[in-house]
């Protein structure tokens, strides 16, 4: 540093006079940057995206950014040998939405970003090294981040059908409040309380609609299975974090008139069944009923003997019959014709 005084004297008879003491300050050299040429050109600056550097930089991200939060996988390097005296700017629409500290580094959000507001940035990043001004393309793309899980309209469906049935049977309904490709739904069969049931039932994946499957899948039975509980799935659209919710849906098998009582010549020693018999276990019991009578269409033979002075109400034998139906349809009733 040197000290020196300067003087300002004017031309008048009495000479009159003003001084002034001035410190002055010797500051290191700055750099000396090349000229650049056909086949030189000198960066000031960096512009990083997942370690790979180019003039010009994407980078993608999402709406739910914090506060004070990073532009992920970005970040601005000055050369380092010219990192002294460097400053860097940040212009074009919404820039004021990101801070860009003056001697670089990571790029920070100060305003919530919003995909409807402004989905592309066009940012562009410029370094001042003296009377040296460099200038790259930075581009953002925000896309729409994944807020909300889907929503059924009710947790719990319901609806009964006839056994035998093929035929549409209800419609699930979910929504999704966010907007776009984010907020569009897919429905799927996801279990059962018997898993057999999902043999019977296809759900449409994109309107919700659920029926009972046509032939060659196994028809809908009272007798096997009266009550079927399946668990389905709304999972919306998103492509790296996608959300769902889950709903029941109880379909209630009515009982068919679709058995004839079968009369038989002896009590058969079968156990009796419960109500939630499997299919093998009732076809066994019917193919044992049907071995032991004729067709149930025709009459079976009974024969019986009685003493002929035999008092009324004597005990001349005892009718059997079963009907593989349940409830009142697989309730009997005898009488004499």
């Amino acid at each position: 540093m040197m000290t020196f005084t300067v003087v300002a004297k004017d031309a008048g008879r009495l000479e009159l006079s003003a001084m002034a003491s001035v410190k002055l300050t010797i500051e290191q050299q700055q750099p000396t940057l090349p000229e650049p040429d056909a086949g030189t050109a000198v960066d000031l600056f960096q512009i990083d995206v997942s370690g790979e550097d180019g003039a010009d930089a994407v980078v993608r991200l999402f709406d739910n950014l914090a506060l004070e939060d990073s532009v992920p996988r970005l970040l601005v390097t000055p050369a380092v040998t010219m990192a002294t005296k460097m400053l860097f700017t940040l212009t074009g629409r919404g820039s004021e939405d990101f801070y860009m500290p003056q001697a670089g580094g990571r790029l920070q959000l100060i305003r919530r970003l919003s995909h409807a507001r402004q989905a592309v940035y066009n940012l562009t990043v410029g370094a001042r090294l003296g009377a040296r001004l460099q200038t790259k393309s930075l581009l953002l793309l925000v896309s729409q981040s994944n807020r909300n899980s889907p929503m059924f309209s009710k947790p719990v469906y319901d609806t009964s059908v006839t056994e035998g049935a093929n035929l549409q049977l209800l419609q699930v309904f979910a929504t999704d409040p966010d907007p776009g490709p984010t907020g569009h739904l897919q429905y799927s069969l996801v279990s059962a309380a018997q898993s057999a049931s999902l043999d019977h039932f296809s759900l449409e994946p994109l309107t919700g609609r659920l029926a009972a499957m046509p032939p060659p899948s196994p028809p809908l039975n009272h007798e096997s299975a009266g009550i079927h509980e399946l668990l389905v799935r709304a999972v919306d659209s998103y492509s790296t974090d996608r959300r769902f919710s889950l709903a029941r849906v109880i379909v209630t098998v009515t009982n068919e008139n679709e058995h004839y009582p079968v009369v038989v010549t002896a009590r058969p020693s079968l156990p009796d069944l419960p109500a939630g018999a499997s299919i093998a276990q009732r076809q066994y019991q019917a193919e044992a009923l049907n071995k032991m009578s004729r067709s149930p269409q025709e009459p079976a033979l009974l024969s019986a003997s009685v003493l002929a002075n035999a008092r009324p109400g004597y005990p001349l034998l005892q009718v059997y019959a079963f009907d593989l139906d349940s409830g009142r349809s697989g309730q009997l009733a005898y009488s004499v014709i």
